[in-house]
């Protein structure tokens, strides 16, 4: 903890100066996630985009951060910018998505768009992406769809067992 809090120091120090150095801040941001101080962190990473409003790694952190308070619209706010500029971003858009999750239709379109981009690089959907995507499916009522997927996502899950077992027991709940 103690070179936690040197390292905040000279960081908050660097970023403070009278040239505002958007490196230092978006570290020091990062260091704010680290104590667990996330309003903290989101100051910090806004001050980078005043800088960088275009800059991906500080939209996506600061989209990650506002999930992770449970600030959905603001969230999407920030992943649509990643994701109008970067369309193959696979985790904007499932961020996105999750971010988007009270409309289904919507949701359903981003994480289409994740699937897409997935393969596109040849990334490998995971069976987590499957899951709730079937879930999505199943909200919306489309339940042939849901059930498709959820056993894609039991299959894709099939490796490893000792890794995967809850999960599938997820999965299989929600068939």
């Amino acid at each position: 903890a103690g070179d936690l809090n040197e390292a905040l120091k000279y960081y908050f120090q660097a970023a403070n100066t009278s040239g505002q150095l958007p490196l230092a801040q978006y570290s020091l941001g990062q260091m704010y996630v680290w104590k667990g101080q996330l309003e903290d962190a989101i100051k910090e990473l806004q001050q980078v985009l005043n800088h960088s409003p275009e800059d991906r790694d500080t939209l996506m952190a600061l989209g990650r951060l506002y999930l992770q308070l449970g600030k959905d619209v603001e969230a999407s706010g920030v992943l649509k910018k990643v994701t109008d500029q970067y369309k193959d971003n696979e985790e904007a858009w499932l961020l996105y998505g999750y971010s988007s999750r009270h409309d289904s239709e919507f949701a359903l379109k981003c994480m289409a768009n994740a699937i897409r981009a997935a393969k596109t690089r040849d990334h490998e959907v995971q069976h987590s992406t499957w899951n709730n995507v079937g879930v999505l499916n199943h909200v919306a009522g489309y339940l042939d769809d849901a059930m498709r997927l959820y056993l894609k996502a039991l299959t894709t899950a099939g490796g490893d067992l000792e890794h995967y077992e809850l999960e599938q027991v997820l999965i299989v709940m929600n068939i």
